[in-house]
């Protein structure tokens, strides 16, 4: 009841329910000798602080669920072994801050579901889902993710089918951010603060340079042109209540093979759209 000490003698466990737990700190080794534990789930709970390694030796997980706790920042390693079974991690409703760590998920081969929305990260570290091999779906909505790795490290043979970045504080998709993400059905980039001005934008005139760091600035294109290149799967594409944006790209690099089906560009501040945009686009 005081939230200070918790072990577990009996290395027979499978299921582990804390449900409205207070303990705070998940120490180090914390799953040492639970050698048959499949699930444990302490959602709804006190939990700020998972140790590095508080994973260790854990082989038969395949669930690890702190729904609704206190965590504020990412352990930089798990723990995880290539050999684990983990597949969905549940982290959403946290306090967690900052940076994904790009060791976090390091050896996480059989992870197909990862769960981080409703939290204040703020960015994700180059090749942080390098070893997630299997990774079919990625919820990193409301949060204040500000800017997205060139190289999130997902090689040509990329799982993910469904990425929710709805609700950050975007400005820019990176050149390369989505290269590997071929079989990519789903993508959500809504009510974020993406920005491209349409060629015939003026841009308007202040005092001086410093009162608008806009004027002559060649960065202003923030959706890259050919962002959707080789992303023949994807099926929904969300670009809606970004209220900045005025502007589509020229060429997103769909094929003419694309499956593409529905474009939602709602609630933004759209006043041009290139011909172009629409180029290969037959569903």
């Amino acid at each position: 009841p005081n939230g200070t000490n918790l072990t577990f003698p009996n290395n027979s466990l499978t299921v582990i329910l804390l449900h409205y737990h207070k303990f705070k700190i998940f120490p180090n080794r914390f799953f040492d000798r639970m050698n048959k534990l499949e699930a444990f789930n302490a959602s709804y709970g006190a939990a700020e602080v998972p140790e590095d390694h508080f994973m260790s030796r854990e082989e038969q997980l395949t669930l690890l669920d702190f729904y609704l706790n206190s965590i504020q920042k990412l352990p930089n390693f798990t723990g995880i072994e290539t050999h684990y079974k983990l597949n969905h991690i549940k982290l959403d409703k946290n306090n967690i801050k900052g940076e994904i760590p790009s060791t976090f998920l390091c050896n996480a081969t059989n992870l197909e579901k990862l769960e981080l929305e409703y939290n204040e990260i703020t960015s994700m570290a180059e090749g942080v889902f390098k070893d997630t091999f299997k990774l079919k779906e990625v919820y990193l909505n409301s949060n204040k993710i500000v800017s997205l790795p060139n190289d999130p490290g997902v090689g040509p043979n990329c799982s993910l089918e469904k990425l929710q970045l709805y609700d950050n504080k975007l400005t820019e998709i990176a050149v390369d951010f989505m290269k590997n993400m071929h079989r990519l059905t789903y993508a959500n980039f809504g009510k974020n603060m993406f920005e491209i001005h349409p060629p015939w934008y003026v841009y308007p005139q202040p005092n001086s340079i410093a009162e608008n760091p806009m004027v002559n600035n060649p960065q202003l294109k923030k959706i890259p042109e050919l962002f959707l290149k080789g992303k023949n799967s994807l099926k929904y594409l969300y670009l809606h209540a970004n209220p900045l944006l005025t502007a589509l790209p020229n060429d997103t690099g769909l094929t003419y093979n694309t499956v593409l089906e529905r474009v939602y560009a709602y609630s933004c501040a759209i006043s041009y759209v290139p011909a172009s945009f629409f180029v290969n686009m037959t569903g």
